[in-house]
């Protein structure tokens, strides 16, 4: 019995949380209710490029920073935020788009509407991923 409740203890119990969607008052109220719900992992920024890099190579991870800096009491999976790719990298590199199997494509804000074989979509995720790797890779949640 000791085994199975140390087990149960280091098993992950939270969801996805996505605070670009919302003010900052709402993210501290979310912080109380996230704890108060014994959540100990939220995922982060998983729908966000958009967001982080509103123009190509303009990227702003102001918001993430004070998500990332709030006291929730939980552990924090850092997304690559590349589910969702932005309207810029669509419109402007038209083959990054997936196509379905009647070869006609996905529309933009659907999920991973993307085509990892773009590559014009791996350049730009894999910039963004390193710039969010650089950035947090030593926050302490």
């Amino acid at each position: 019995m000791k085994t199975v409740s140390y087990m149960l203890a280091n098993i992950s119990y939270g969801g996805d949380y996505n605070p670009e969607q919302w003010t900052e008052d709402v993210w501290l109220k979310d912080a109380e209710l996230i704890k108060k719900a014994g959540v100990n992992l939220i995922s982060v920024g998983i729908f966000s490029w958009a967001v982080l890099e509103k123009e190509e190579g303009n990227y702003d991870f102001s918001w993430l920073d004070k998500v990332m800096d709030i006291d929730h009491g939980v552990g924090v999976c850092l997304a690559t935020a590349t589910a969702s790719p932005p309207t810029w990298l669509s419109m402007k590199y038209p083959d990054s788009v997936a196509v379905n199997q009647y070869n006609v494509l996905y529309s933009f804000g659907s999920r991973q509407h993307y085509s990892p074989n773009s590559p014009e979509y791996k350049s730009a995720m894999v910039r963004l991923v390193q710039k969010l790797a650089d950035r947090y890779k030593d926050h302490p949640a």
